[in-house]
């Protein structure tokens, strides 16, 4: 697939279903860098063990720590942020989803960002 399920642009994504959940993963070179899953049977909110068990089959051996709430958007829709000590985080939205990013993520976003800065500037008219 072409990156249309939307979670890192550029990257190869894959949609599969298990049980009541609809799993959606990003690939970059082969490697999944991005994984939300997301309840599609009622009820849609996921519980606190649902949510505790995908972020256990989702720990590599490690343990995930619970990180401040950001608070300069204290309104937004993120219920909790989980980090492990790899850089991968896990991010819970009103229990409706919750999805976990690798460290590339933020590296392909940043890259994104340059070569659309550079590709603008390149565009720019001369005086």
């Amino acid at each position: 697939m072409d990156g249309s399920l939307g979670l890192v642009r550029g990257a190869a994504h894959a949609r599969y279903a298990l049980k009541d959940y609809t799993i959606t993963a990003a690939y970059l070179e082969g490697q999944a860098v991005a994984i939300r899953y997301q309840r599609h049977a009622l009820p849609a909110e996921m519980d606190d063990y649902e949510l505790e068990r995908i972020l256990a089959a989702n720990s590599g051996g490690l343990q995930w720590r619970l990180q401040p709430k950001d608070t300069f958007r204290p309104a937004t829709f993120v219920n909790a942020t989980y980090r492990r000590d790899d850089g991968v985080t896990a991010t819970t939205y009103g229990k409706i989803f919750i999805a976990f990013e690798a460290p590339a993520v933020k590296a392909s976003l940043e890259e994104q960002r340059r070569q659309t800065a550079e590709r603008r500037h390149r565009e720019e008219p001369a005086f």
